[in-house]
């Protein structure tokens, strides 16, 4: 089985079918649970938010029950996910 010469162990991955060329792989160094999610996200008003972001920045939307909340791309870039409540409801907001 091939393995790539950087990593610690052994991959169970079958690259025998494949569309990529193995070499073009690249390991970043991140381990299982180095991105630390957001359990607990600070809430912001509207105005709070327009005053730090910019005009058009991309943000993932949720609303449930008339309780509405926008996950800001640049937040989830560096979390990948959010775990939250909106409308009673527990979400896993995630890009």
């Amino acid at each position: 089985m091939f393995n790539l010469p950087y990593l610690p162990y052994q991959w169970k991955t079958d690259f025998s079918r494949r569309v990529v060329v193995p070499e073009e792989i690249r390991f970043l160094g991140l381990m299982r649970d180095a991105i630390p999610p957001i359990y607990e996200p600070h809430l912001e008003s509207t105005a709070e938010a327009d005053g730090r972001m910019f005009p058009l920045e991309p943000v993932i939307v949720v609303e449930i029950d008339s309780d509405a909340r926008a996950y800001p791309q640049t937040i989830l870039v560096s979390h990948e996910v959010v775990n939250d409540v909106v409308g009673g409801v527990p979400v896993a907001v995630t890009w």
